[in-house]
Order: structure tokens, then sequence, then C-alpha cells
């Protein structure tokens, strides 16, 4: 199964998305290590969630996806996204700079970032391609343990909407989304992050 990223929603919208504005809390929008707010990524709603990708939550809620991000070419954050190797350290810096929050739905959506990716309705086919869902990671560089978390799926940079390729600072790169095997409402659920080679 793969993913795309074809179809534009609009950015209020609660489907699974890239982009857009997010139904979080204002008080739970991440920040990264310096304190500015990271840029939403993706939203996973709960109908999703538990129809496309078999995981079980509460009705009215979702995981969302947070970044580092900056379109500003002097400002060079590959080492915040991106994780080749398996080192406590990087892995530290990365869980510093993106963050997953599994949450309530919030009454109105907001975005606080700096930054709003176009929202793009996440969709499914069966096709074979390097962006695999809910079952074993591709080009995944290293048998990395995670230890209280499971593969949920993986996105290929270069599909993302135009002018946001560089979501993990190259377009030649692949996101990779893990969640927490036991997920709580309003807490940090998982582990996203890119690899390129």
């Amino acid at each position: 199964m793969i993913i795309t990223f074809n179809k534009p929603v609009d950015d209020f919208d609660f489907i699974e998305k890239t982009g857009g504005k997010s139904f979080i809390n204002s008080e739970l929008w991440p920040i990264d290590e310096e304190g500015k707010y990271l840029t939403l990524v993706l939203t996973l709603p709960y109908t999703f969630l538990k129809n496309a990708l078999g995981v079980e939550t509460d009705d009215n809620t979702c995981i969302s996806v947070f970044s580092t991000y900056s379109q500003d070419k002097d400002d060079y954050f590959l080492d915040k996204v991106i994780y080749n190797i398996e080192d406590e350290e990087e892995l530290e810096l990365i869980k510093r700079n993106t963050k997953v929050i599994y949450h309530k739905k919030a009454k109105e959506s907001i975005n606080l970032s700096d930054y709003l990716i176009p929202a793009m309705k996440i969709e499914i086919t069966n096709e074979e391609d390097t962006s695999n869902i809910n079952d074993k990671p591709i080009f995944l560089q290293e048998e990395l343990s995670f230890s209280g978390y499971k593969y949920l799926l993986q996105f290929y940079a270069g599909d993302f909407p135009k002018g946001y390729e560089n979501i993990l600072y190259i377009s030649d790169a692949i996101g990779y989304l893990f969640i927490k095997k036991k997920l709580v409402v309003n807490k940090e659920a998982g582990l996203y992050f890119g690899q390129c080679t």
C-alpha cells in the first residue's frame, strides 16, 4: 500500500491530511528546543487510525505530527529531523525537535507555526511503492530498536505538497512514523524522523 497527497482539502477539515490547521488545544502545541512552535506535518484522526491503520483509539481523538521546519535556506535543520544511525544522543535531538501528540479533538482548528503546509488528503492505494503503511518499513537503513513503539507508516518527502518537499530538509528522504503501543490522550505518542542516503 502507498500513501498519496494529491487532493487539496480545506485547512480546517478534520480528516487525514498533510498540514492545514490542527485540532489541538493551544497549550498542547509543541515547541522545539529553542522554544519555537513546531510545524504541523500530518493529522491522523481516530476514524482513519481505526479503519485504515487498525489502531485502537478513543472517539474524537487524533494523532498530530509536528516538526522543526524552515524555508530559510540559511536555516540548517537536517540534524533535527534526520536519524540515520542508532545513536541515543542523535535520537534525543530528534525527540526535542519533532513531536507526535495523541489528543482530543479541540472545538476549533488553529495554527501557531510560522508555516502552514497546504492541506492535502492522505489517500491509500494498493500499489507497491516506497510509501508503506502499517506493515514493515521499507528502506529503513538499520534495524533500529524502538522498544515500546510500533511502526505505523512512511512517506517520500518528494511527494509532499509543492513548495514543502523539503519537509525533511531534503526532498530525497523518507519520513517514518512510529507510535507508542499504549496511547494516552493529550500526551506524546510516538517518534517521527526522516532518513536519507
